[in-house]
C-alpha cells in the first residue's frame, strides 16, 4: 500500500538483511543512496515488462507534472522576496532629539537594503 508524499507516492519496502546489505554496496560504488537505486530498479523493470506506449506516457506526463512543481517553486519564491518592514511615522511633537536620530537613521538602512 503506497501513501501521499507532495505529488509522489511513497512505499514502504522491508528487505532481508544480507539482500539489503548487497543493495547497500552497489549504491555506495555508485555515490548513490540506496533509494534512489531501488527507485531506478523499480523503474527499469516498469520499463521492460510494460507496453512501450503506456510506459512512455506514464514518464512524459511524470516529466511534466515535476516540471510543474518546479515553476510553482520558483513563482512561490519569487512572491517571498524580502520586505523590509513599513515604520511608523514619528510621533509629531515630543518625540526626543535621540528619537529623530535613530528613526533616520533605520529608514536609511532601510532604503539601502531596497
Amino acid at each position: 500500500m503506497s501513501s501521499r508524499h507532495g505529488n509522489k507516492f511513497q512505499y514502504h519496502l522491508l528487505l532481508d538483511p544480507f539482500r539489503a546489505h548487497l543493495i547497500d554496496k552497489i549504491a555506495s560504488k555508485n555515490g548513490i543512496k540506496a533509494s534512489a537505486l531501488i527507485r531506478e530498479i523499480v523503474y527499469d523493470f516498469l520499463k521492460r515488462n510494460m507496453p512501450i506506449d503506456i510506459y512512455s506516457e506514464a514518464m512524459q506526463r511524470d516529466q511534466e507534472t515535476w516540471a510543474q512543481s518546479v515553476k510553482n517553486r520558483v513563482a512561490g519564491r519569487a512572491k517571498t522576496e524580502y520586505q523590509p518592514p513599513r515604520l511608523p511615522e514619528p510621533i509629531p511633537g515630543g518625540e526626543t532629539e535621540a528619537w529623530n536620530k535613530i528613526w533616520e537613521e533605520i529608514k536609511e538602512a532601510q532604503a539601502s537594503r531596497t
